[in-house]
């Protein structure tokens, strides 16, 4: 049948597993360093936003805030030029890594990305040649990686035997990758025409029986589905059976096993067993290929039956389902024309939550083209960037009020600030400054006591010299005994003051000195915040003219860059409307295909009709 060969082709020639996306993958980024900023770039990096973490680290980068030679970096925003299709960038950044850094570790994953970058460019060769740099260096996911890609490498380029060789390094191990490098281990076997072998190591994958991951039951249901045609293709029905049998009867693969299912059982000429299972399948959701096929299975096997008004039935409605889904298809491509479709395509878009439900099915099918994925992904990421210069334009309108506040302020206090240093004559503070410092050092010099001598102290002293005066005056007035007397007790007075003065001089002289020094940092910020002051009212009117005029530039770059990139997301609009309608024609083309064989068959079963009509015409006639 046309509608097996198809499942065949398509299971059998591309079942090998591709390298991961690079913007999911969270092992490109390396764990937490010394390094803050590379870190804070980490930060954005595992929120998946993107674009915030590449400008973050080009910043960091150009303003040589990394610490020196910080590789890490380098790496992660090679993989996410990687994840913006930048591939030349991607590459630059991870060759310097791969020669410059002294890290085997880090080179090897460098060598590793490289690799990839020149896979996903379809440069086979190089991939190969930067692949045999890498040493044994790398963690046990990232060497199931390398061997993942050195045998997709080979695969692509048709050498099976090689790819064989490289995965049966794998089979041992107990992850997902070698899970995957087990399937495509079979896939190249059996591509060697080694068809025993092949299903053997694929059955390791398919046998496995317990609760298992989504990821790795998926995994075991499509290595079932590929054992199952396998078997069938080589007309082996029993044993495609047991591997239909095995697949989760709601899963994703659940239909293209009832439809092999079934064909076992026609290839062993019971038609009637095969019509059960092709009916359970018709009885699902009206949409999908499998489904739809079923409808012409079911008449093929009513016709051999000879059933010939069971067979009109769904070949009827076979055409029937055809022509609705032509008409959805085509309406579809209608709405695709008019922008409809990407108004309907949000950031996180998900066929589910279209509002038409017969419109899901379309777009389901539409969105498993990996042409139009890359496209949308594409645009997605161009409309994000886009998004970006609305809050761009708000910081430039921030920065301009920031100037003109700054502006402002500058203008309102200025005039205060000049008042009060106008009052301030340096020239002064300086002279009296060297006229105190001339003082403490002759004050030093001549051990003078009394030069530092208080308020208070002062006062006694003028008080004592008037004590002496008066008993000078008095004294002939009174008895020899008596004025002695008077003068030895005013002398006691006045030795007690000096002696006190004596004391205390050595702490005031170093307060003193003290202040001095202080009065000296004083003068030295006046003249300081003065020379400060003179130069800003030079420089501050340029710098706001400055910061005017680059404000002004990145105004019109981002208003120029918008412009730019509404041109380029309406380019990329009209190509991925162009991949959407392309792949609906697709589907329309093989819908009249199917629909042609439809019409066919009934135009079989009519003419059969009628040829037996006039067989039994002509029998009533000669007897």
């Amino acid at each position: 049948m046309n509608a097996l060969s198809s499942y065949i082709l398509f299971l059998i020639v591309t079942l090998f597993i591709p390298i991961p996306t690079w913007g999911n993958d969270d092992s490109i980024a390396s764990s937490l360093t010394s390094d803050t900023h590379h870190n804070n770039v980490l930060y954005y990096f595992f929120q998946k936003k993107f674009l915030t973490a590449t400008s973050k680290s080009l910043f960091f980068e150009k303003s040589k805030r990394y610490e020196p030679e910080n590789y890490n970096d380098n790496l992660l925003v090679g993989a996410l030029y990687l994840s913006y299709g930048l591939f030349d960038d991607a590459k630059e950044l991870f060759i310097k890594v791969a020669d410059k850094s002294g890290e085997p570790a880090l080179r090897d994953k460098a060598w590793l990305y490289l690799a990839e970058t020149f896979y996903r460019r379809a440069e086979y060769d190089n991939a190969l040649s930067v692949l045999n740099r890498i040493k044994q260096t790398l963690p046990s996911e990232l060497e199931a990686r390398k061997v993942i890609l050195n045998a997709n490498i080979f695969l692509f380029q048709n050498l099976y035997d090689q790819a064989a060789k490289i995965l049966i390094d794998l089979k041992e191990e107990e992850t997902i990758w070698a899970d995957y490098a087990r399937f495509n281990l079979g896939v190249a076997l059996i591509k060697l025409q080694q068809t025993k072998q092949g299903m053997t190591v694929i059955e390791t994958i398919a046998s496995r029986i317990g609760t298992l991951d989504p990821e790795a039951a998926a995994l075991r249901d499509r290595a079932n589905i590929a054992l199952g045609y396998t078997a069938l293709n080589n007309q082996q029905a029993a044993s495609a059976r047991k591997y239909f049998e095995r697949i989760h009867l709601h899963g994703p693969y659940s239909n293209q096993a009832l439809f092999g299912l079934g064909q076992s059982w026609f290839i062993e000429q019971q038609p009637s067993k095969a019509i059960k299972i092709w009916m359970e399948l018709n009885k699902r959701n009206i949409y999908g290929a499998a489904v739809l096929e079923s409808s012409l299975v079911i008449a093929q096997a009513y016709i051999t039956e000879k059933n010939h008004s069971q067979a009109l039935i769904y070949l009827n409605k076979a055409i029937n389902t055809i022509d609705s889904d032509v008409t959805l298809l085509q309406k579809t491509i209608i709405d695709i024309e008019s922008n409809q479709l990407m108004n309907e395509i949000q950031w996180q878009w998900e066929p589910n939550n279209l509002p038409k439900a017969l419109r899901r099915h379309t777009i389901t099918k539409l969105m498993s083209s990996h042409q139009f994925i890359e496209t949308l992904r594409s645009y997605r990421d161009l409309k994000y960037v886009n998004d970006q210069f609305s809050a761009w334009k708000n910081s430039i309108a921030a920065f301009e009020t920031m100037l003109d506040t700054r502006r402002r302020g500058y203008h309102d206090k200025l005039p205060a600030i000049l008042k009060k240093y106008e009052t301030l004559d340096i020239n002064k503070m300086n002279s009296r400054y060297s006229d105190l410092t001339k003082k403490i050092k002759n004050i030093e010099k001549n051990n003078d006591i009394v030069a530092l001598k208080t308020k208070e102290e002062a006062s006694y002293l003028k008080r004592m010299i008037a004590v002496n005066t008066r008993l000078e005056k008095i004294s002939p007035l009174l008895s020899p005994e008596k004025a002695q007397r008077y003068k030895e007790r005013a002398k006691r007075v006045q030795g007690l003051l000096y002696w006190k003065m004596a004391i205390d001089y050595k702490p005031r002289l170093h307060t003193a000195k003290k202040h001095l020094k202080e009065l000296a940092s004083e003068i030295s910020n006046a003249t300081r915040l003065r020379t400060a002051l003179n130069k800003a009212q030079q420089q501050e009117p340029e710098l706001f003219e400055q910061y005017k005029n680059r404000i002004s530039g990145l105004s019109k770059r981002v208003k120029r860059m918008e412009t730019e990139m509404v041109k380029i997301v309406a380019a990329q609009k009209k190509q991925i409307n162009l991949a959407a309608t392309t792949q609906l024609n697709k589907q329309v083309k093989q819908l009249t295909h199917y629909k042609e064989q439809a019409q066919y068959a009934i135009a079989q079963i009519y003419d059969l009709t009628v040829t037996t009509s006039n067989k039994k015409i002509k029998v009533r006639k000669i007897k």
